[in-house]
């Protein structure tokens, strides 16, 4: 995985939690060590991220791709005509 698409060590999410570290991703969603700031403890955030549609923005979020909304309108008409039959 691209390293840009995971967040960095110390982003805060919610103004509540610090990423510590990236513990692993798949397909749809990446795995973090993070620290709940205001209780203290150590959580793990499970992020959706399907990295097959989507990409990080600069700010941290999750944009859906351009590409991927063209697939999906191909996919559709694809798919669409394969059910239409003329008789």
């Amino acid at each position: 995985m691209r390293t840009k698409e995971r967040l960095e060590v110390g982003y805060r999410l919610n103004g509540r939690y610090r990423v510590c570290r990236s513990l692993g991703q798949g397909g749809f969603g990446i795995t973090y060590l993070a620290e709940d700031e205001l209780l203290g403890q150590k959580i793990v955030i499970k992020e959706y991220f399907p990295a097959c549609f989507a990409r990080r923005a600069e700010d941290g979020s999750i944009r859906i791709t351009e590409e991927t909304d063209r697939a999906r309108s191909e996919e559709h008409t694809s798919e669409l005509q394969s059910r239409i039959t003329i008789s």
